[in-house]
């Protein structure tokens, strides 16, 4: 027990969030508190559930994720273990199912998140063609022997932009990809992102704060999908998009239905993927005719 107390408290003593309000940094240091002794580890997840919201809630992602961080990878495990322990094969009650449920959703958003900042900050990137330099006034035989110089160096710099360019491209793809899969496991997360799988009565202010952050920060999800499957040329998978977004098991249509906005910018954007679709292929939703 003492060397799990041990591994936990190592796991929470990570360094301080760099620009991040005092008041902010006192409420993360707190769960510290929670994850010495795994008995408190339901504790542990239901106030960092808690202080997860509230940092959504505000847009402060980094503060959001450096809570998450605090809690120890193996604590699903834990809570399981120790209700089988406590009650064998009866299951989970409906407060642990969600505790563990909006736990998992949160990770699964902040996964997408970092996923989605690296493929952007990596767009920044791109190796551009060097500009070339200004010819100068010289004489014929100078001029020739800097003319073939030139022209070996700048044929040197083409080989070695197209190299950077591939090593580029491969990159993107890479990260394109992975980006994709961790919006997708949000949208598509089971039961639905932050719906609980087992409502309880009472629960109406927590409730309300889950749907508030839904409406949030789905509609802006799919629209960053959108976007990083319209730009590595995925035009299909953009209008298969609307699709899953009309579907009934996620309820992302209600959501949109209460963010008119954010519906309206990604229909817009969903034609431009229509339009490009067209420029190869008669049919506007990329199906073979």
């Amino acid at each position: 027990a003492a060397a799990a107390a041990a591994s936990d408290a190592s796991l929470a003593a990570l360094p301080p969030l760099p620009g991040a309000a005092a008041s902010d940094q006192e409420k993360i240091e707190a769960i510290d508190w929670l994850v010495f002794d795994p008995s408190q580890r339901a504790e542990a997840l239901l106030q960092s559930n808690a202080l997860i919201r509230h940092f959504l809630a505000a847009k402060k992602l980094d503060c959001a994720l450096a809570v998450f961080h605090k809690i120890p990878k193996d604590s699903n495990d834990v809570i399981l273990r120790d209700w089988q322990r406590a009650y064998a094969t009866k299951p989970l009650s409906p407060q642990l199912t969600n505790i563990v449920h909006e736990h998992l959703c949160y990770q699964a958003f902040l996964d997408a998140h970092e996923a989605l900042n690296e493929w952007i900050n990596h767009q920044r990137l791109r190796p551009l063609e060097p500009q070339q330099p200004q010819q100068q006034n010289e004489s014929r035989h100078g001029y020739q022997d800097r003319s073939f110089m030139r022209e070996l160096g700048q044929d040197m710099q083409a080989e070695r932009l197209v190299a950077d360019q591939e090593r580029w491209t491969a990159t993107a793809e890479r990260m394109a990809k992975f980006a994709v899969e961790k919006l997708y496991n949000v949208l598509l997360f089971l039961g639905g992102w932050l719906k609980d799988p087992s409502p309880m009565q009472g629960d109406d202010s927590r409730q309300r704060q889950l749907e508030l952050l839904r409406q949030a920060y789905l509609p802006e999800l799919c629209i960053f999908l959108h976007r990083v499957l319209h730009e590595t040329g995925r035009y299909t998978e953009c209008l298969q998009l609307a699709e899953v977004i009309a579907s009934d098991k996620y309820d992302l249509c209600g959501v949109f239905a209460r963010r008119k906005e954010e519906l309206q910018a990604l229909l817009l954007l969903m034609r431009s993927s229509a339009l490009k679709i067209l420029e190869v292929s008669s049919d506007p939703l990329g199906y073979d005719v």
